[in-house]
Order: structure tokens, then sequence, then C-alpha cells
């Protein structure tokens, strides 16, 4: 049966496509996200650009016990972590029962639930929209040319294979 908190985050993000979960340390494992649909921002569960990535994670740590030695987790939150999970599209930290965001961070957050988790809600986060545009204009190119010089052989593998009459 599932923690009264999911069914909590499963009726909020039913209603507001695009948003995202992210946890404080280990509190949503990536299994029960996968297996109640909660859309999680963690490297096992979602694509991260490799520069959000590297911001997100600066300081990580990972549990040490032997199960979960391969789940990274967020550690702490500053004002440019915080950014970062907006522009991704986070609109819900969960965290333990106790836990308060620093003063730094304190006036961008809700305190949304609080029974067996604490989730807080984060002010002016938005539906995550994709990643940055980097690198798709030279894709888009490489492709293009590549049909042409694709066609350009084509055309002359045929007009040399043509028997002559």
């Amino acid at each position: 049966r599932p923690a009264p908190y999911l069914g909590w985050l499963q009726a909020r993000l039913a209603g507001e496509p695009g948003f995202r979960v992210a946890g404080l340390g280990t509190v949503l494992m990536p299994d029960v996200s996968a297996a109640f649909r909660i859309p999680d921002l963690r490297l096992e569960d979602s694509l991260i650009d490799r520069d959000q990535y590297r911001r997100l994670f600066a300081g990580l740590s990972a549990p040490k016990d032997p199960k979960r030695s391969m789940f990274i987790t967020i550690e702490s939150l500053d004002r440019g972590k915080l950014e970062l999970l907006r522009l991704l599209g986070v609109r819900y930290f969960i965290a333990a029962p106790g836990w308060r965001p620093r003063e730094a961070v304190r006036e961008a957050m809700t305190k949304s639930y609080y029974a067996e988790m604490t989730i807080w809600t984060i002010r002016g986060a938005r539906p995550f929209s994709g990643f940055p545009e980097r690198g798709r204009r030279a894709l888009a190119l490489g492709l293009w040319s590549g049909g042409v010089l694709g066609l350009g052989l084509l055309l002359s593998g045929l007009a040399w294979c043509r028997k002559p009459s």
C-alpha cells in the first residue's frame, strides 16, 4: 500500500503536467517514483543536460551502505540549486519531517504537506520546457548536408551505371 504522501503528490501532479519532484537525500527512491509514476528528477529517472547536472549535483554525496551506493542525491539546497530546480520544472521538494530550508532559500518555499514526509512547494517553478537548444542547429545542418550529399551520390551513381544506348 502506498504511503499517503505519494497519493497527495499524484493528485497534485495530475493537474499540473510538466512539473517534477525532487528529494533531499534518498527520501524518494527511484523504484518508488517509477512504480507510482512520480516524475522524479534524478540521474536514474530523467536525462539532465550535462551543465545542469554539474550545477545541481556539485558537492554531491551518495549514501554509503552497499544497497544504495549507486544513488546520487541532493544533500543541500542553496539559491543556485533552487533556481536550477525551477528551470528543470521541479515544483515539489520532498524532505524528512524535521527538515527546514536554509535562510537563503526559505522565502521561495512553502511547506505544503507534513506527515511521514515534508513536502515543500517551490514558488516560481515553471513547467519543464525541454533541454537547451545547444547543438540542435548543428545537428539540423549536419542532417541537411548529409541529405544533399547522399542525394548527389545517388544521382551520380545512377548516371554512372546507366548503360549507353
